[in-house]
């Protein structure tokens, strides 16, 4: 199996709305000077050279250079979150796009066995991201601080029980 080397899921160009690739864009500075919010999940494309190990996944990397990127580019870092819960009723874990049901608030409508900790757990993500959607930052009075993950502090934001 090939290593997959940074954001290899891209979007496609269509010369009308994206009219060069993500890394093009990002070299140049060509993307909007907004606050970013991103992140990745603990068993999302596991590889051989990957199995659950942040430092290796493809995502996670990714997550961490876009945020240095923004940095180098003179504008705020990103805030970077990494996704650990593994859900309960199989033993999957936490696939790609796992922690929707929790940004979402959605875990009633799933047959999943959630938990009282899993529903705190997306009231607190609901928090942040609700935060984030009105003010660009994802930190409030009652929540624990989420920093930009900077070149000089690495913050991830981990997300678990």
């Amino acid at each position: 199996m090939p290593k997959a080397q940074g954001l290899f899921l891209t979007p496609t160009l269509d010369h009308y709305v994206l009219d060069d690739g993500y890394y093009t864009l990002m070299d140049q500075g060509r993307i909007h000077d907004i606050p970013y919010l991103v992140g990745s999940v603990k068993d999302d494309i596991l590889t051989e050279e990957n199995t659950q190990r942040p430092d290796e996944s493809p995502l996670y990397k990714g997550s961490l250079a876009f945020s240095h990127k923004l940095e180098e580019l003179g504008r705020k870092p990103a805030y970077v979150y990494y996704f650990k819960r593994d859900l309960p009723g199989d033993d999957l874990g936490a696939w790609h796009s796992s922690e929707l049901w929790y940004i979402m608030g959605t875990l009633r409508r799933c047959w999943r066995p959630w938990t009282e900790e899993d529903y705190k757990l997306s009231e607190q993500m609901l928090d942040y991201w609700a935060q984030f959607m009105k003010t660009g930052d994802p930190n409030k009075e009652d929540l624990p601080e989420w920093k930009t993950c900077s070149s000089k502090d690495n913050f991830i934001k981990e997300f678990d029980i």
